[in-house]
């Protein structure tokens, strides 16, 4: 059910964008204070906020981000 809250707001927030014809983003990204050297093995635990058009944005990007990255990899759809 939580998956399933995070999915519906991540759709939310793209439905944000695509309302207006230029996808008009205002991101805000924040990352943990730690070693640049850490960056690498932390990945995408490093972010500690990406806010999207004002909304939070963290959690989904934690559970989409792995399906886009495989999807990639297989030759599918770019972004």
């Amino acid at each position: 059910e939580e998956q399933a809250l995070i999915f519906d707001k991540a759709l939310a927030i793209l439905n944000n964008i695509t309302q207006n014809d230029d996808y008009k983003l205002n991101l805000d990204l924040k990352f943990k204070n730690i070693p640049v050297s850490d960056y690498s093995t932390q990945g995408i635990d490093s972010i500690e906020k990406l806010s999207i058009n004002n909304q939070d944005a963290t959690e989904a990007l934690k559970i989409i981000l792995p399906f886009i990255m495989f999807s990639m990899l297989m030759g599918g759809a770019s972004f």
